[in-house]
């Protein structure tokens, strides 16, 4: 079951509000990421990229693939919901949708490989294609 637009909606409006609150420790004074601290894509930067809602991905790191997030499975309409672990380096997915991860500051993309497979992955783990 898919949870209501305004729950999702406020998750989103709570992830922001982390990510600005995390962003003032993410930087040194000269507005350098700090070392050792990611620092996710804003969209503007995933669309420069050609990154994009029904484009298509090519998985670029498996670690930064979320194979057990039950909750954003079923938030995204995933057909596995409990683990998507099916997806290697090096498949092609196509963007079903992208959110703000909601306790990170962090992008992620859920994509569909043409045989079906699902994936849960951050927006640093993948490239355009």
């Amino acid at each position: 079951m898919k949870q209501p637009i305004n729950e999702i909606k406020r998750m989103q409006q709570l992830a922001g509000i982390l990510k600005e609150s995390l962003d003032i420790d993410m930087y040194d004074r000269n507005n350098n990421p700090k070392p050792g601290l990611h620092v996710a894509r804003d969209r503007e930067e995933l669309i420069d990229q050609g990154i994009k809602l029904g484009g298509n991905v090519k998985v670029v790191d498996v670690d930064s693939i979320y194979k057990d997030y039950s909750d954003l499975f079923y938030q995204l309409g995933f057909t596995n919901k409990k683990l998507n672990d099916q997806v290697k380096a090096g498949d092609i997915g196509k963007v079903f949708d992208i959110i703000d991860h909601p306790s990170q500051p962090d992008i992620l993309l859920a994509i569909e490989t043409e045989d079906g497979r699902e994936a849960l992955i951050s927006s640093n783990g993948v490239s355009s294609v």
